[in-house]
């Protein structure tokens, strides 16, 4: 077992190498490779969360500001709302949610499996207005 941390910055990410003893493979080794999350939220995760759960776009914005770590006085900020919208926004998300608390909501969607976008190597964002704003890595 070995715990790898690869690349520095934002291109870091951790890797799990992880040699297997199956029965079927006794002549040729077999290893499992797991890559780690790059974020506590993945963009597609918490998208699914949300439509899962019937949440609106604003409250969908709102949801990714918290997981992202983002306080309600400065998403309110970000989107140009009143801070008691961004209150009734997550109060609504808890009610549709079932959390008891932003961390209990923030911690449903973190321990999401990860979701994977059909395109390879395409990944995107979601801006403080809510739009999905592609992003290729090269």
């Amino acid at each position: 077992r070995k715990l790898l941390t690869l690349g520095e910055g934002a291109q870091r990410v951790s890797v799990s190498v992880v040699p297997l003893s199956l029965p079927d493979s006794a002549s040729e080794p077999v290893t499992l490779v797991m890559l780690g999350k790059r974020q506590v939220c993945e963009v597609l995760s918490v998208q699914g969360f949300a439509h899962s759960h019937g949440l609106t776009a604003a409250e969908t914005r709102v949801l990714a500001a918290l997981c992202r770590g983002t306080p309600p006085s400065a998403i309110a900020a970000e989107v140009g709302v009143a801070i008691s919208t961004v209150r009734t926004q997550i109060g609504n998300i808890r009610l549709k949610t079932g959390a008891e608390s932003i961390r209990a909501l923030v911690q449903q969607v973190a321990v999401l499996p990860p979701l994977m976008g059909v395109l390879r190597g395409v990944a995107g964002a979601i801006t403080a207005g809510g739009e999905m704003r592609p992003r290729c890595d090269a």
